[in-house]
Parts: C-alpha cells; sequence; structure tokens
C-alpha cells in the first residue's frame, strides 16, 4: 500500500495560511533580491494574483498540509507559447510558484509538490513543465535540476534609472 502525500488543491479556508506562505517565500527572496517589497506588505494581493492566474489559466493550486497547517504550496497555470526546440506553439504547464516552510524544508515537500505539478500536466496531455527560479536561489536552482529540470532559457535583468 502506498502512502499519498498530504496533497489537496486549494480551498478558501486555506486563504490566512497561503498569504503567510506568500509572505514567508517573498521575505525569502527578498534576502536574494532586496529590492522586493517586504512579504506582508504585498502577500494579500499576490495570493489574489496565484488564485486568479489558477482560474483564468485552467490552472491549479495545491497545497501541502499536515498538522492541521499549511507546509507548501505550488501553483501550476497553463501556458501557451514557442518551445524553440520543436520550434512550434503550444501549451504546457508552468510552475509559477512552488514553497516549502522554512522550518519544513528537507522533509521532501518541495517533490512532492513537483510531483503533483507534474501529475496535473500529465493529466491535461502538457508536455513540456517549465519552472523559474531566481538566479541567487542556489538552493531552488539545485533541487529543480535534481529533479531533472534543465536549463532553457536564461533571462538577464538590468535596472536602469
Amino acid at each position: 500500500m502506498s502512502v499519498h502525500p498530504p496533497i489537496r488543491p486549494y480551498a478558501d479556508r486555506d486563504r490566512a495560511e497561503l498569504v503567510a506562505c506568500v509572505a514567508e517565500l517573498q521575505d525569502f527572496d527578498r534576502s536574494l533580491y532586496p529590492e522586493l517589497l517586504e512579504g506582508a506588505r504585498m502577500a494579500s494581493a499576490y495570493a489574489d494574483s496565484l488564485l486568479a492566474e489558477a482560474r483564468d489559466r485552467r490552472g491549479g493550486l495545491f497545497v501541502y498540509e499536515a498538522e492541521s497547517r499549511l507546509l507548501g504550496f505550488v501553483n501550476v497555470a497553463i501556458r501557451t507559447g514557442v518551445d524553440l526546440l520543436e520550434s512550434t506553439i503550444n501549451e504546457c504547464a508552468y510552475v509559477t510558484d512552488l514553497m516549502a516552510r522554512e522550518a519544513h524544508r528537507g522533509r521532501g515537500i518541495g517533490t512532492a509538490l513537483l510531483e503533483a505539478a507534474e501529475r496535473y500536466a500529465r493529466e491535461r496531455g502538457l508536455k513540456p513543465i517549465r519552472i523559474n527560479a531566481g538566479a541567487r536561489n542556489e538552493g531552488a536552482l539545485r533541487a529543480y535540476r535534481r529533479y531533472g529540470f534543465a536549463d532553457h532559457i536564461v533571462v538577464l535583468r538590468k535596472s536602469i534609472s
């Protein structure tokens, strides 16, 4: 008998904890990119945008729940784009956000959430699945590569005044 991870679709009752997770994720990103807003200032609006993207792009927002707490989430959107390898325009699954709460990292939560995103994409017949991470987020980049993701496009950024 296999044990299924405690992953389920987002429900309205999860909003407060989703906002807390978004704030924690943003504050972590802010430690790498100090110009970002503080998590508390943007988390509610960003949580709304995740829900809208999941709804409007036929995607899904999934949460990892244990001990009656959200320990992480993944948001998957379906996007249309150019496949540079095949020179075609097609739909793909795009993981817009993935988060495991810091106190619970290293327990397989991120992997379980990636598996849920992949399952969601596979059920819809989508290939490939894409994800991005900040260039300074070496932990996420290592984890995604270990999971089988490979560099596809490098996006460079320059601030101008």
